[in-house]
């Protein structure tokens, strides 16, 4: 299979237009844009084939469950850098970028989220996060739960994509017991997360990732 070469803003809209993408939807609401696209391809954040005559994105992801006692840290609500705000329900998920390493990529992931804890407006309740990973597991890389699936982008309506997904739980000394809010900074704008912990009993109900992680074999 072979992957597209790094190309221009005006390529990938002719190679949309060549398989047919429909991208009237993209960019309103909550879904994003061909701009975020081109900017993911160029990040390395993921790459483009195609698969069956079909326009293929494809994205490794890991999902890294954060747990305090009987309970894993879920992102409840996000307030995108345009003002636009999306209910999610998930635990932390962070790209792998390649050749990044699946630890590299948690450890990455957790400090780019959970860096700067508190309202950026208001900067009295701003405070950096010095913490500590543990990452439970890692070592026996052949019970490292993954899955892989191809279906409709959820960021870019009417795209294929296929999806890798490692699962992994972790610990995390330093972070709020109770709800809190955390931002990163993109282009001089803040993308706003407010993080609740749910018990993993009911977690395992709320998404797919939770639920192959604990279910037994």
């Amino acid at each position: 299979m072979d992957k597209f070469a790094p190309f221009t803003y005006q390529d990938l809209v002719q190679l949309l237009e060549t398989y047919n993408v429909d991208m009237t939807k993209w960019g309103t609401e909550t879904f994003k844009t061909i701009n975020d696209l081109f900017n993911e391809l160029n990040n390395d954040d993921c790459y483009m084939s195609i698969e069956h005559d079909k326009l293929v994105r494809y994205v490794s992801v890991v999902y890294i469950l954060i747990v305090k006692g009987d309970y894993v840290l879920m992102e409840k609500e996000q307030t995108l850098c345009a003002g636009r705000k999306r209910i999610r329900n998930l635990p932390l998920a962070e790209k792998i970028i390649p050749p990044e390493s699946l630890d590299n990529a948690i450890v990455r992931g957790i400090h780019e989220e959970l860096l700067y804890i508190g309202n950026p407006y208001d900067i009295a309740s701003v405070h950096q996060s010095a913490f500590e990973v543990k990452i439970n597991n890692l070592a026996d890389e052949d019970n490292i739960k993954c899955t892989e699936e191809i279906m409709e982008s959820k960021s870019y309506p009417n795209l294929l994509c296929k999806y890798k997904k490692y699962v992994v739980e972790c610990e995390v000394n330093t972070l709020p017991s109770s709800e809190f809010t955390s931002f990163e900074i993109r282009n001089d704008k803040y993308l706003i997360t407010n993080w609740h912990w749910v018990k993993i009993n009911d977690a395992i109900n709320l998404n797919e990732m939770i639920k192959l992680y604990y279910q037994k074999p």
